[in-house]
């Protein structure tokens, strides 16, 4: 069976207010519905999806018991992930908002794609990759709009259909049949 989405990741946090903080008032996620577990946490959402659980310093039984770590200490390693990536809109606004609220960030564009990056951390450590999608221009048409010559002959063409009366009996040219 294949996997259909990414859901979320948790976030061990040192200072949980701090860190719901920076999520809400640098990010813009929202704190939403948590289920209620006996120990100290968030989830924050981006739009309708809790992409984002935090969960406080205190490692009781019941936090480990939830977060599969029976008999295991809550520091312990999960692997080598590297960041946590968000896809983004107005690099412009962001980068200077970043940059008003005095976070470091570190700046890259993706080879061939033009993809602008914004790389901050949390309060946490966890690092952030903020993606921006490359500035559009004439030279760059958004991904599937029509080529210019391919709207101008589309124009072409509809100025060449007759005209068809509402309620004449005949299909508008539109819905029309194709023929095989």
């Amino acid at each position: 069976m294949p996997l259909t989405s990414l859901q979320h990741f948790l976030v061990y946090a040192a200072d949980l207010e701090a860190t719901k903080d920076f999520y809400v008032d640098v990010l813009g996620l929202k704190v939403g519905k948590r289920p209620p577990f006996k120990f100290p946490g968030y989830w924050l959402y981006l739009g309708r999806d809790a992409c984002i659980h935090l969960a406080g310093p205190s490692a009781n039984a019941s936090q480990m018991y939830h977060l599969g770590r029976q008999g295991e200490s809550r520091g312990a390693s999960t692997g080598a992930i590297d960041h946590i990536a968000f896809q983004g809109a107005n690099y412009p606004a962001m980068l200077a908002k970043l940059k008003r609220l005095g976070l470091e960030t570190r700046l890259r564009t993706v080879p061939e794609q033009g993809l602008r990056q914004i790389f901050i951390s949390d309060p946490n450590g966890v690092t952030l990759e903020l993606n921006f999608a490359a500035a559009r221009t004439a030279k760059t048409p958004a991904r599937g709009a029509a080529k210019p010559a391919a709207k101008t002959a589309a124009k072409a063409a509809a100025k060449t259909k007759p005209a068809t009366k509402a309620g004449a009996g005949r299909r508008p040219a539109a819905k029309a049949k194709r023929a095989s």
